[in-house]
């Protein structure tokens, strides 16, 4: 018997939020664009959670902080937001493509939510390759893993689970067979034959019990979660 077992699988929520990353990249890159045309520095994934709040003070102020370190000004050390004041950037078009990432992203996070497929800005989801923001695939692995399987491991559920895949496999191979030609055709007008149930595989859930027990999802038979759940 194995360890464990998948008992189920969002592929649509996995789907909706790679997409997001996707996107979510494409519009980061075009944000370190601009931000390195201020020459004060580059963007990490630690910059990700202030670019999501739009807090590019913030960020600024930090990179001014690491590139002014040791910096005095009639002896006195020089302050980043002070240099804030004393260096002349311009900063506009970084502070509107951050707005507007941030703006973009809560629109998606909320609209997900409402739809019942969330998604979220995970920087743990990126990581930083020759200076440029990429896609962590292992890390969105493991969040796909946690978040969007769902797997038991428990000796009951498993053996539960053992006999009714046999079960499933035992009904979807019913739907294969082909009906005899020798057989009267009289005979197919009845329901009880494996060509009725190919045509309405739901006529076998007319008994309450198996319903229970396993599900049909795109005409295929599949073993009902809830069920393995409750013992």
């Amino acid at each position: 018997m194995k360890t464990r077992v998948l008992l189920s699988s969002n592929k649509e929520r996995e789907q909706a939020q790679r997409v997001f990353n996707e996107i979510a990249l494409e519009k980061l890159d075009k944000i370190r664009t601009i931000f390195l045309s201020l020459k004060i520095g580059e963007l990490s994934l630690a910059d990700i959670d202030l670019i999501y709040e739009g807090n590019t003070r913030s960020i600024i102020r930090g990179k001014l902080a690491s590139k002014i370190k040791d910096t005095q000004v009639a002896g006195f050390p020089l302050k980043a937001e002070r240099a804030l004041d004393l260096i002349d950037l311009e900063t506009s078009e970084f502070e509107f493509v951050v707005s507007e990432f941030s703006n973009w992203c809560k629109s998606e996070i909320n609209a997900g939510g409402h739809s019942g497929i969330p998604v979220e800005l995970n920087k743990k989801f990126f990581k930083v390759v020759n200076s440029q923001f990429s896609i962590d695939e292992d890390q969105v692995l493991k969040w796909v893993e946690e978040k969007c399987k769902r797997y038991t491991n428990n000796p009951t559920q498993l053996k539960v689970h053992e006999l009714t895949s046999k079960l499933c496999d035992t009904l979807n191979e019913l739907l294969t067979l082909k009906a005899d030609p020798s057989t009267s055709r009289e005979n197919f007008s009845s329901k009880d034959t494996t060509e009725k149930i190919k045509q309405n595989p739901s006529v076998l859930f007319e008994e309450e019990g198996l319903s229970q027990l396993v599900s049909l999802r795109q005409g295929k038979f599949v073993v009902s979660e809830n069920f393995i759940l409750n013992h």
